[in-house]
Order: C-alpha cells, then structure tokens, then sequence
C-alpha cells in the first residue's frame, strides 16, 4: 500500500481525522445545549462508536429501522463511487 506523503495529501486527509475525531463531540455539545434533558436521555441510549450502545444493551439492533432500500442504496453506491474513483480524483484505489 502506497501512502501519499505530500503536503496537500496530509492537510486534506487530515483535516478528515480532525472532523472524525473532534466532530462528534462538538455535535454533542451543540445538542446538548439545544435540547437539555431530552438529549441527555436520547444519547444514554445511543454511542458515537457504531454498534457500541447495542453491545453495551444501551440499545437493539432493529433492522427495519434502517431499511431494506438505505443499505441496497450504500452498496450501489459504494460501487459507483470505486468504479469511477479514477476518473473523478486521478488515482485508483484498486491496487495495480
């Protein structure tokens, strides 16, 4: 696997650690100042980490919650997205 060491690489990816990282908590602040007491009873039964509540039996896993059609939706598009990678940003993502 080839890492891009360039500047323009590590600001941009960087940048995208930084929101992944620091973003939720700044969301969770936000709501929290927002909406009192109902948020703090919705996040005690949710987690930043995906499936983490579930683990903890904070929550369940209900399937059709999410639906059929949203995880179909995220494999097409996934696939769309690796297909035309070359095309829209220059470099593939599928090893030579």
């Amino acid at each position: 696997m080839t890492l891009n060491g360039d500047l323009a690489s590590v600001v941009f990816f960087g940048s995208f650690l930084i929101l992944a990282v620091r973003g939720p908590f700044s969301i969770d602040r936000k709501r929290k100042k927002a909406f009192g007491d109902a948020w703090n009873r919705s996040a005690a039964l949710t987690s930043n980490v995906p499936f983490f509540a579930i683990i903890k039996g904070r929550n369940s896993l209900q399937i059709g919650e999410i639906g059929w059609w949203r995880a179909i939706l995220a494999v097409i598009l996934y696939g769309l997205f690796l297909h035309f990678h070359k095309k829209l940003f220059g470099v593939s993502p599928l090893p030579a």
